[in-house]
């Protein structure tokens, strides 16, 4: 979905990047920008202490580029937003909302976003069907127990 994202990116072909990611966690999303665009600037916006330290490692050598914003997405973090993104991204992050507040969240970045701007909400869906949404889970905890290794001893808290 992030590889999706980055060619639609580079399609639109964007002169200057300024991305806000919602729910940023670890910062791999913004890592791929900012290797990816290196004229992008990106604003990571979360409310983990713990991944935001996580990201601020993973991102150090861009530091120059990032700036953080530790907040819930329900939250005023729309007050600290310094220059309007011309890309918004949230990748899994908004499906646990109500749909009120993902109506507010919504109309928060239409007025946050710069004119022509674009919102990618990366999420997962619940389907019509019961048993295709049972298999969609069934499916990420496989891949999360295929990629679980992966994770650095240091990060693992087994």
């Amino acid at each position: 979905m992030q590889e999706t994202l980055i060619n639609t990116i580079k399609f639109e072909n964007l002169q200057k990047i300024k991305l806000l990611d919602l729910g940023a966690g670890s910062g791999i999303l913004i890592e791929k920008i900012l290797k990816e665009f290196p004229e992008s600037t990106c604003t990571y916006l979360d409310y983990s202490t713990e991944f935001m330290n996580i990201a601020k490692n993973r991102l150090e050598k861009y530091k120059d580029r990032v700036t953080y914003i530790q907040s819930d997405i329900c939250g005023n973090w729309e007050l600290n937003i310094e220059s309007k993104p011309n890309i918004i991204t949230s990748s899994s992050a908004i499906h646990h909302l109500v749909n009120e507040d993902k109506k507010k969240l919504y109309n928060k970045c239409f007025h946050v976003l710069e004119d022509n701007g674009w919102f990618f909400n990366i999420d997962e869906m619940r389907t019509l069907n019961n048993d295709a949404y049972l298999k969609s889970l069934q499916y990420w905890i496989y891949h999360a127990e295929k990629l679980k290794d992966m994770i650095p001893n240091d990060l693992n808290d087994d």
